[in-house]
């Protein structure tokens, strides 16, 4: 499985990196190894977002699998 490195453009992101959540400011580069459980939460009251990639790729066959989970399993509202 490839690597997902990260970087967090704006605002904080928590990110879970196995069994352990992260805080990540602004400009902080996350780089989740490959096959570990991974998620990207804004639990803050401003607005969050970062660019994730894929390396290699080739994750495009597994969007529809993960689309039916989060929609057997919606966030809760956060706010």
């Amino acid at each position: 499985e490839g690597n997902d490195p990260s970087s967090v453009m704006e605002g904080t992101m928590s990110i879970l990196l196995g069994d352990r959540w992260i805080d990540a400011p602004q400009g902080s580069f996350v780089l989740v190894p490959g096959g570990m459980t991974h998620d990207f939460e804004n639990r803050g009251a401003r607005r969050a977002g970062g660019l994730n990639l894929k390396v290699p790729g080739n994750f495009e066959s597994s969007i529809p699998d993960i689309a039916k989970w989060f929609a057997e399993h919606p966030p809760e509202d956060a706010g």
